[in-house]
């Protein structure tokens, strides 16, 4: 990760989109973005996370759902697909530079949004962050049910 000194876009320059779209249905149809975590919602983290890094922070939302956004944000309907539900809230950015953020991924910190508008403002196209952690589970490849080949784990991390 780049030092956090180095250069970021102004904030009126970026827009932040959360994807927080999901209804929820895997854990029981509570949406993820209000999940509770230390007495405020996924979502509230999220959206404390970007402000200081963006002016305009666009939240994709399930569209029934709308209403729960924070203040000072921009709610959209996300789609059918966390795809459809990105390209909702890129049609809302008016910015140079956009950052997005899966409300799913709670663990971020202002260091990698740092690192990330770091990397594309000395003239990267994009920048994703990958965390190197420690991937347990077998990632193979199969061919007609036969496991054919499997990949170390050792240079694998999330992103």
């Amino acid at each position: 990760m780049p030092p956090t000194d180095d250069v970021i876009p102004d904030p009126a320059a970026v827009t932040a989109i959360v994807l927080a779209g999901g209804t929820g249905e895997r854990i029981g149809g509570l949406p993820k973005a209000f999940l509770d975590h230390g007495g405020r919602s996924l979502l509230d983290h999220a959206v404390t996370l970007l402000a200081p890094f963006a002016a305009s922070l666009v939240v994709c939302l399930p569209g029934d759902l709308l209403d729960r956004a924070p203040a000072g944000t921009i709610a959209v309907a996300g789609g059918a697909s966390r795809q459809a539900s990105l390209l909702a809230g890129l049609a809302r950015a008016q910015t140079s530079f956009v950052v997005i953020h899966e409300v799913a991924r709670p663990f971020a910190t202002s260091g990698l949004v740092r690192a990330v508008l770091a990397a594309v403002a000395a003239g990267a196209d994009a920048a994703v962050p990958v965390t190197p952690m420690a991937v347990r589970d077998s990632v193979v490849g199969l061919q007609e049910g036969r496991i054919v080949a499997v990949t170390p784990r050792e240079n694998l991390g999330y992103s």
